[in-house]
């Protein structure tokens, strides 16, 4: 049994709104602190949750935010404010986690699908110096190989390589943005208001995303966000050192932020193999890839979900779903001493 809260944080998000005008200004570092806040209060007015196992869980941009939510719980711990939260991890799927590493991956990761050849390949690395985001002005030859990469791959849906690109305006039906449509009709719906108490007047027209918010490459502050975390590789690494059980996701075809930049980083936490890369199965074919690391109390998860793009839920749910039941089955319920039952908690946000 688990029980699961999802949050539309910031005020903006979702149904969620502010009731002051300073209150629509956020930002990466707030939103954690308000996110860590909203937690403990949570489990505060509902103390039958408080022995449950938790878990913090997020999709996407949460990958720079969610790991300083999960690290501040455990130092709250620490510190001893109460009440004492069961902190047991965290879950990330198709995360960005460094702003330069994980955008600059995607060189290699066309090579390795096939986009580019070995020779735009091999030029690249000889003559952009490891960075193939920034612009070399200066810099001809590197300049130049980036533009053959560039053509190669402009019409490349990044959200999975294996869709033909989409039009935003105009959808085919295989295009996330068409089933887009239906969520708009069903968030503006006022029979579906009334089923989830969004209290009327507080939100206009609901929005899957939000524009001054939705963050992409080089994307500027807004007037009411600042982007101010650029990496939350050191919260994984803080992490490391606490008695933590981490699960990352990946679709091996999610060319928004690929997979090859989340190997980067977790090589970077240099924690051992336990188990070597090796293929999982689902209804006897092969779902995608694992490979499991630990480090005295510390233990990751990282898969790779055969043909998923960047939501790897909505490309292939019964693989996401074996995934994510295979990793809680592993879990050492007896590690915990103030633990009554098997019940679990996801803050997914």
């Amino acid at each position: 049994e688990a029980n699961m809260i999802f949050l539309d944080i910031p005020a903006g998000v979702g149904f969620s709104y502010a009731k002051t005008k300073e209150g629509w200004f956020s930002s990466d570092s707030l939103v954690a602190s308000q996110a860590t806040t909203f937690i403990r209060k949570f489990l505060i007015n509902h103390p039958m949750f408080l022995n449950n196992p938790l878990y913090i869980a997020g999709i996407s941009y949460m990958g720079i935010i969610n790991p300083l939510v999960t690290l501040q719980l455990y130092e709250g711990n620490e510190r001893g404010d109460q009440p004492w939260l069961n902190i047991q991890g965290y879950i990330l799927c198709g995360p960005l986690t460094d702003k330069f590493r994980d955008f600059n991956s995607r060189f290699e990761f066309a090579h390795r699908m096939a986009l580019i050849s070995d020779d735009i390949y091999k030029l690249g690395t000889e003559n952009c110096n490891g960075n193939y985001i920034n612009t070399h002005t200066h810099n001809s030859l590197c300049a130049h190989s980036l533009q053959r990469y560039e053509e190669c791959t402009r019409q490349i849906n990044f959200d999975n390589t294996l869709d033909p690109p989409c039009n935003e305006s105009n959808p085919m039906p295989y295009c996330t943005q068409y089933s887009d449509r239906a969520l708009y009709s069903w968030g503006n719906d006022e029979v579906v208001r009334r089923a989830l108490n969004i209290h009327r007047g507080t939100i206009g027209t609901w929005y899957l995303h939000n524009s001054t918010m939705h963050y992409a490459e080089g994307k500027n502050d807004t007037f009411c966000y600042s982007y101010d975390i650029f990496s939350s590789f050191s919260h994984h690494e803080k992490l490391v050192s606490k008695s933590c059980r981490a699960l990352i996701f990946s679709g091996d075809h999610d060319m928004a932020f690929p997979y090859v930049g989340v190997e980067q980083w977790i090589a970077l936490l240099n924690i051992s193999v336990v188990t070597p890369w090796a293929p999982f199965y689902v209804k006897g074919y092969v779902g995608g890839y694992e490979t499991k690391y630990a480090q005295k109390d510390f233990s990751l998860t990282f898969a790779t979900v055969r043909g998923a793009g960047h939501s790897v839920p909505v490309y292939k749910p019964e693989e996401s779903l074996d995934v994510v039941t295979r990793w809680l089955a592993s879990q050492n319920y007896s590690r915990s001493s103030h633990m009554r039952d098997d019940r679990s908690i996801y803050a997914a946000s």
